[in-house]
């Protein structure tokens, strides 16, 4: 599991600088809608791949005693929901529907995902009777 984070450094990386292409080198007015769609993608994978190796590194600084594959797995987990959110708020942001009840239900939203999946490893455990 440890040798795929230098790829997720790359990509994180190559994300970055797709980013950037896309902010300074096009025109909000006259590009195509698969423009957005690869700047959301694009801020979906730098977050989820720069955040999750950052919660790595912090995890292992902290605590040594756990094998490192649960603690890639728990970080790139926490990553993920973040990386979603902000997502979806860029997507929001892009269509101009930035509301207090379209951010509620956003927040609302990822937190029942976040329980299913907490809840989920809970129960997968058991036998079903």
């Amino acid at each position: 599991m440890d040798k795929f984070l230098p790829f997720s450094f790359l990509i994180a990386f190559f994300s970055f600088f797709g980013i950037t292409w896309i902010i300074f080198d096009t025109d909000p007015d006259t590009s195509k809608y698969y423009i957005y769609i690869f700047l959301v993608f694009l801020i979906f994978l730098l977050l989820w791949n720069f955040l999750g190796l950052i919660f790595y590194l912090f995890m292992i600084r902290i605590n040594r005693r756990v094998d490192p594959a649960k603690y890639i797995f728990s970080s790139y987990n926490i990553s993920l929901f973040i990386a979603t959110f902000v997502s979806v708020f860029a997507i929001l942001a892009i269509l101009k529907l930035v509301s207090t009840l379209n951010i509620a239900l956003v927040v609302l939203s990822l937190v029942c995902f976040v329980i299913y999946n907490y809840l989920g490893k809970k129960l997968k455990g058991r036998s079903k009777d």
